[in-house]
């Protein structure tokens, strides 16, 4: 009793490099979330301890405050407050709920009948993030006046599928964009 049968723990799409080198991560964040897979693989083998490590991509919503993606986060407080806000990135990206991704790894950490490490991408709503504030424009017409983006693309990995994932858990929760924004 009271053995560790598994877990679950948050890399991120961060550790996956560009199509042409996928195990070249382009940012320090990414090379260490990319060491923490590798490090889950030795002590499942050397110990016993099964995991399953979740890649989430940009994950926005309460409680998600730090960090460069967390901007879009921040973009949705800024327009709560009706204050100006510029998301320090724009181009594609994959959006996650926050509530959706802590489902994700609720789930995750009861799957049985593993002994290694394996690893997943999580995917929520794939869209730019102009697409994106004009999401937020939908729910909340002000943000037109509040909201930009910096002409930069996020480094690293945007283009995820997560179905070997929902079919390992059964499903994941996904809750719509626009629920979304306006819930946070």
């Amino acid at each position: 009793g009271g053995a560790v049968r598994g877990l679950s723990y948050a890399s991120s799409a961060a550790a996956v490099g560009p199509q042409d080198a996928p195990h070249e991560p382009e940012t320090l964040y990414g090379v260490f979330k990319l060491g923490n897979e590798h490090a889950a693989r030795i002590y499942a083998r050397d110990y016993g301890v099964p995991s399953l490590g979740l890649r989430p991509c940009i994950v926005f919503g309460p409680t998600r405050d730090q960090g460069l993606t967390s901007a879009l986060t921040t973009a949705l407080k800024a327009v709560a407050l009706r204050s100006k806000f510029e998301i320090p990135f724009s181009g594609p990206v994959d959006v996650q709920f926050a509530e959706d991704v802590a489902a994700a790894f609720i789930q995750s950490a009861f799957v049985e009948g593993h002994t290694g490490a394996e690893v997943y991408d999580l995917h929520g709503d794939a869209l730019t993030v102009e697409d994106f504030i004009q999401a937020v424009i939908d729910v909340e017409p002000s943000a037109s006046a509040l909201l930009t983006a910096l002409p930069v693309p996020i480094p690293g990995n945007v283009f995820v599928d997560d179905a070997d994932l929902v079919q390992r858990l059964g499903g994941l929760p996904k809750t719509p964009l626009h629920e979304a924004i306006r819930r946070t």
